[in-house]
């Protein structure tokens, strides 16, 4: 799959993260030749999944950066003997989630990609919730009609107004329902939730608008940005079973970067890992890209992931992954992975929520007996504090849940913890340049990457129509499809 340079290009694109793969793939699949480089000796850039041993070394690396995609990177290594072999692990830089109903899904079963990839179900989300609602500790968020009908924590008012809602979300674009909530589009969700006709629980406020809306606040989201969220929660739900989210197996954005890097390849793509860019110069002809070690090509355009930017707005995740030894099944209690989300306030004095998405060995991400546990918020000053809580309520819930059954241990085998940047353009970028930044947006979900990928396909092809549909040759073997 690696070969050395030579030659001209239609496309070089550089780094190989997701978005980057996305548009390999796409531009490959349309008949494009490209030169696919990074800076890596491994796939995947920013969304790597990397092992023990590439993790220490991609730590050092990071651990003073003061800019680009990543910063302040440490790692506390707590029980070493109790930790597998190096390559038994895939540590997701960047993990997201995936919904069953998404843009990234659409691509892969369209391209049939998906054929390259394994997945595991997410059946269980959790919202935690403080003494101040009507439930405390993990309460099982309903992933639909089954759920709140068989609960027996609602009583059947509570019970007609939840599904009033969650009727109400399925169908919010249709005439009847928009003339209900246009009239509050810009007002925050949970003050509409609360409010008649729904007069919902705060507890079931807080449980829509921080484990399905996936808000980061009280006043993130208003109810025009909100609705598409739980629709798309709702609608995911029975296309694969009975849950909305699913999780690509070995290592998530990594895995998901390979899988459209392998498709682009077999269209023809060339790809050199450990190639670092030192120069790009444009010119009316095309641009010339020059490497280190004296070697240059020329292409049409020129494509690359850029963060941390002078005339850029940044955003922030400050993130935590936790390598955990022990019975996570209070937290896990069908399948491999779950979702844990911590409301603002639940964790003292917290102002946005914090998320957990907990793996198992299932996953192919760690050895048995062992789980991954992926934390993440916004970059508020009580963020670091944020986390710390979140992983002990975590351990105390996974302790508290099989106590009396048996002597429970939960060991902390290592901890990681860095903050992720992400960049956008403050204004619109030049749209004749064959020079093109690729920005996505740092998200929990994995469909701005497609986002950006077919922005960048438009700029190279004068159209996005093209992007990513499926080939003749897609066709074959369809009765094995995702």
């Amino acid at each position: 799959m690696e070969e050395s340079l030579a030659g001209n290009y239609d496309v070089v694109i550089n780094g190989t993260g997701l978005p980057e793969s996305i548009l390999a793939a796409a531009c490959a699949r349309s008949g494009k030749s490209v030169l696919h480089v990074d800076t890596n000796e491994y796939y995947g850039s920013d969304w790597a999944a990397l092992s023990l041993n590439e993790l220490e070394t991609w730590v050092k690396a990071y651990q003073k950066n003061e800019s680009g995609a990543f910063t302040s990177a440490t790692l506390s290594i707590h029980d070493e003997s109790g930790l597998g072999q190096a390559r038994a692990y895939a540590i997701d830089l960047s993990p997201r989630i995936l919904y069953a109903k998404s843009k990234l899904i659409d691509v892969l079963v369209s391209s049939r990609i998906s054929r390259y990839l394994d997945f595991k179900s997410l059946p269980t989300t959790w919202v935690y919730q403080s003494e101040r609602n009507e439930e405390c500790g993990l309460v099982k968020v309903p992933a639909g009609r089954e759920d709140v009908f068989t609960s027996d924590k609602w009583d059947l008012l509570t019970k007609r107004r939840v599904m009033k809602f969650l009727k109400f979300a399925t169908d919010y674009a249709s005439e009847e329902n928009r003339r209900i909530w246009e009239a509050k589009s810009e007002q925050a969700l949970p003050v509409v939730l609360a409010a008649p006709p729904f007069s919902l629980s705060p507890a079931l406020v807080s449980s829509i608008t921080y484990a399905i809306a996936l808000a980061p606040s009280p006043e993130a989201l208003c109810v025009q940005d909100a609705l598409p969220l739980i629709h798309r929660h709702l609608t995911s739900l029975g296309i694969y079973g009975a849950f909305p989210t699913i999780v690509p197996m070995y290592g998530g954005g990594g895995e998901l970067s390979q899988a459209f890097c392998r498709a682009a390849a077999v269209k023809g793509a060339t790809y050199v890992l450990g190639k670092r860019t030192v120069s790009q110069n444009a010119t009316e002809e095309g641009v010339e890209v020059a490497f280190d070690g004296g070697e240059t090509v020329k292409c049409g355009t020129y494509v690359e992931r850029v963060s941390g930017l002078t005339g850029y707005k940044d955003s922030a995740i400050l993130r935590k992954v936790i390598v955990v030894k022990g019975d996570c099944k209070a937290l896990v209690p069908t399948g491999d992975a779950s979702i844990v989300v911590f409301p603002p306030g639940t964790l003292g004095q917290n102002a946005q929520s914090v998320i957990a998405q907990i793996h198992g060995s299932g996953t192919g991400e760690c050895p048995n007996g062992q789980w991954i546990w992926y934390l993440s918020t916004t970059g508020t000053s009580d963020a670091v504090n944020a986390l710390k809580q979140a992983s002990i309520a975590l351990k105390n819930e996974a302790i508290r849940s099989v106590a009396g059954e048996a002597a429970v241990t939960m060991d902390f085998l290592f901890e990681l913890s860095y903050t992720q940047h992400s960049s956008s353009p403050s204004d619109s970028s030049d749209k004749t340049s064959r020079i093109i930044p690729l920005t996505p947006a740092l998200t929990t979900d994995y469909d701005a990457a497609v986002d950006c990928a077919r922005f960048a396909y438009g700029r190279i092809f004068g159209t996005e129509e093209g992007f990513m549909e499926t080939l003749e040759e897609d066709l074959a073997g369809d009765e094995d499809e995702f």
